[in-house]
């Protein structure tokens, strides 16, 4: 929910957009529930109700409701929108005169200058990763094949390690996703770990770990553990 409100009210999305994002999570939730033998009693949105969470946070944190504003302005003038790290989106359609046309241009303005931090922090956090890595491979304590950074998608890094390591392995994703080599960071990082004996073992609903921690030290198994944060 907190994650829905906060992306849908930075993109540009109103009342209507969150109230139907809630209730479609909502509906997911309770149909895992079922699925499981569980009943979940969760109560759908209203558009008012919609409403009233978006005015809560813009009250909130208005700091965010004045980047939007900086940055529109700044998008309407130039036509293009500048990131933290100086890269730019261009974004021509601001100049459409179809209001429709140009209101979304000013929202993939918006998301740019955003997400292209978020990409490149994630970036620069899994080179570091691996340079951690590849010298404690090289110090022999840690083999070659017990930790392997799979890919990323979104801001997600994807992992592979050794059932025995995954505590290990855990601490030191966490440690390069919160604190990007990168100066000047604008704000502070927090991320999540969530790990599985199978892809299909995460959850992203919920972001539940699916292996408790006592499960991945003690239980025995041949599968190698993904960690992903």
């Amino acid at each position: 929910m907190a994650a829905l409100r906060q992306f849908l009210s930075v993109y540009g999305g109103g009342k209507e957009a969150l109230a139907k994002k809630v209730n479609e999570s909502i509906i997911e939730r309770q149909e895992l529930a079922k699925s499981k033998g569980e009943t979940l009693d969760l109560q759908e949105y209203s558009d008012d109700m919609a409403q009233k969470i978006l005015d809560d946070y813009f009250e909130k944190y208005q700091g965010v409701a004045q980047y939007i504003k900086d940055v529109t302005i700044s998008t309407l003038q130039t036509g293009f929108a500048r990131s933290f790290f100086g890269y730019k989106r261009r974004v021509p359609a601001v100049n459409s005169e179809d209001e429709g046309i140009k209101a979304q241009a000013v929202r993939q303005a918006v998301n740019a200058t955003i997400q292209n931090p978020a990409s490149v922090s994630l970036l620069l956090s899994i080179c570091s990763l691996q340079e951690e890595i590849d010298e404690m491979v090289e110090r022999g304590e840690m083999r070659h094949e017990d930790f392997h950074i799979l890919g990323t998608i979104h801001d997600a890094a994807y992992c592979q390690v050794s059932e025995d390591i995954l505590l290990q392995a855990r601490d030191m994703l966490l440690k390069h996703m919160t604190a990007p080599p990168m100066e000047n960071c604008p704000v502070p990082i927090r991320a999540e770990a969530e790990w599985g004996k199978s892809w299909d073992a995460f959850d992203e609903d919920f972001g539940t770990a699916l292996v408790d921690e006592d499960d991945s030290t003690d239980e025995e198994s041949e599968d190698d553990m993904e960690d992903a944060a």
